[in-house]
């Protein structure tokens, strides 16, 4: 006959390690006795269970009363079940009523200063700016006469040193000052965001240097310009409140009703770092707004609101941005790892990128030639649209016509030399004599005929020059 297995030691009669032991001997038998429902009954305890004798019902009644008063005696009169570290339940509170307006803006400036952290340091001087900001702020235009006769001057001086061809046309083509310092301030803020964009290729050159600067630059060129046009004036803040060229540009903006549209499609085209085209239209779409939309904000800015102008301004800023970037301006592009000639120019005359970086054998290579070529002819191909449209635009543009002047020179300097790029100064082109030269004879024959049709014209005879009287031999006058 097989032994049954040893039953295991019920709970709370084992070793005084048990958890329910350890309860036990803290409460007493008493306690044990109170929850013996807990531990498994032996063959003797299921005999005598309650429920299976019948016994007196106020006598077991008086027994659970007094067996509840000594566990209330033990507990010191805690339920059992509840925890001892169990929190109340909170009353519930309303929210407090919000501040209105009213209110905030009756809180005085010293009760707010008193809530600032002592850790900022000279809590004063930081109200005080406070204050003068929040008093800045109060006006939302600024005075028409904000930007000072000292501050003109040195934009003068500024564009006078650094593009002198628009400066000289300036002072010979607007005779009135206040539009002839918004003529500049337009140039310089043009010639800013073009060095913006060079010095992004200058940074692309250079494989594993930070671009945070130099694109940080462009981000503050760019946010600065949308914050004018959007506003229609000058925004404040730490970096712009004294701009030498963002506050003539802000003063140009608000005296005068520019379309949005043109200056923020100028700027964007500007600091745009535009990658190699891939056809002569899309180069062409670029320039209409880099230098197309620039030529109409200055009739805006000369009172000029005409179709045809317009139309015309776009032709010679298509000449202008497929001359400059294009053709005369290819070896320093190259030399950045970029270029502007288009890819379908490009493969038509089977050269690529490593060519042209190679620009010792580049200047010599007929295949560049021939492309330069090519652009030459889509510009010339512009600039002949610009003769034909001359003579239907009002006269009072011809201050912007000047800008035709370099893309008619310089093509037919290139056809000459045999489109040798490498004989044209490209640090100094405003500089040449022979484009100085160029200028003065179209500027004498406009002051004879205040033709249009002469300013855009693609040759320059020389002037006729009068016989001048011969000079008295030297001991004639006594």
């Amino acid at each position: 006959m097989t032994t049954s297995p040893a039953r295991p030691a019920p709970r709370g009669s084992g070793s005084k390690h048990d958890p329910m032991n350890r309860f036990f001997v803290d409460y007493g038998p008493d306690m044990n006795e109170f929850v013996g429902f807990m531990k498994e009954p032996d063959e003797k305890e299921k005999k005598n269970l309650p429920c299976e004798q019948a016994g007196d019902d106020e006598q077991e009644s008086q027994e659970g009363f007094d067996l509840a008063q000594r566990v209330n005696t033990k507990l010191g009169g805690r339920n059992p079940v509840e925890k001892p570290d169990q929190e109340k339940p909170r009353p519930i509170t309303t929210a407090p009523r919000p501040q209105t307006v009213e209110e905030l803006r009756s809180e005085t400036d010293d009760e707010y200063a008193k809530k600032i952290p002592n850790t900022l340091g000279e809590k004063k001087k930081i109200w005080s700016k406070m204050r003068a900001n929040r008093t800045r702020a109060a006006s939302d235009e600024l005075p028409p006469d904000d930007v000072s006769e000292l501050e003109y001057v040195k934009l003068e001086k500024q564009i006078k040193d650094e593009d002198r061809f628009h400066w000289r046309v300036g002072q010979v083509a607007i005779d009135d000052e206040q539009t002839r310092m918004d003529y500049y301030a337009l140039h310089l803020l043009a010639l800013n965001l073009n060095r913006a964009r060079w010095k992004v290729l200058d940074v692309q050159q250079e494989k594993g240097k930070s671009a945070t600067g130099v694109n940080m630059r462009a981000v503050f060129w760019k946010e600065s310009c949308h914050g004018i046009i959007d506003k229609g004036s000058m925004p404040r803040g730490q970096f712009v409140d004294g701009h030498p060229v963002l506050r003539p540009f802000a003063s140009v903006v608000k005296r005068h009703t520019l379309t949005k549209a043109f200056l923020r499609g100028f700027v964007d085209a500007r600091l745009r770092v535009m990658p190699q085209p891939a056809s002569v239209k899309q180069a062409v779409e670029h320039y209409d707004k880099a230098y197309g939309y620039f030529f109409n904000t200055q009739l805006e800015l000369l009172g000029i609101r005409n179709d045809v102008a317009e139309h015309l301004m776009t032709h010679v800023g298509r000449a202008l941005g497929l001359t400059q970037h294009c053709v005369l301006l290819w070896r320093e592009y190259a030399l950045k790892g970029a270029t502007m000639l288009p890819a379908d120019v490009c493969a038509d005359n089977h050269i690529n990128l490593a060519l042209l970086k190679n620009v010792r054998m580049a200047k010599i290579d007929r295949c560049v030639r021939r492309a330069l070529l090519e652009v030459l002819y889509k510009a010339k191909l512009e600039m002949d649209h610009v003769r034909n449209l001359a003579p239907h635009a009002p006269s009072a543009m011809w201050p912007l016509l000047m800008e035709c002047l370099m893309p008619n020179y310089y093509i037919r300097f290139l056809e000459r030399n045999d489109c040798d790029v490498g004989r044209w100064f490209s640090d100094q082109q405003y500089q040449s004599p022979g484009f100085q030269w160029f200028f003065y004879k179209q500027m004498f024959h406009w002051m004879h005929t205040k033709e249009l049709e002469t300013l855009v014209r693609e040759e320059a005879p020389i002037p006729y020059l009068p016989q001048l009287p011969k000079m008295p031999e030297y001991g004639v006058f006594r």
